[in-house]
């Protein structure tokens, strides 16, 4: 994995009143693991190691940037057809 790299965070996630802050933080997190793509797929396990968040809180932001249009999941299988990973599709506007 990289250490480096970026991601581009649309204004309307981070002026959006609907989101807290820690939304809008996940939100910016996934579009660094993103870099120029709209789609990542860290483990929740990962982002609340990361993040310093406990897994629920994961996913009650992750439940609330969907309820809000910014992230589409879908589910990545392993070489066995078994689930693996969730993959996070970022929806990003333009400006």
């Amino acid at each position: 994995m990289k250490e480096n790299g970026y991601g581009i965070v649309t204004k309307q996630v981070m002026r959006d009143k609907r989101l807290c802050v820690a939304e809008k933080a996940l939100f910016s997190y996934l579009c660094t693991y993103a870099g120029s793509k709209d789609y990542c797929y860290p483990s929740r396990r990962l982002i609340s190691y990361e993040l310093g968040i406990t897994e629920a809180s994961v996913t009650k932001y992750i439940r609330k940037l969907m309820s809000c249009g910014y992230l589409i999941i879908s589910k990545m299988r392993n070489g066995s057809g078994k689930f693996a990973n969730n993959v996070y599709r970022l929806k990003r506007f333009n400006e």
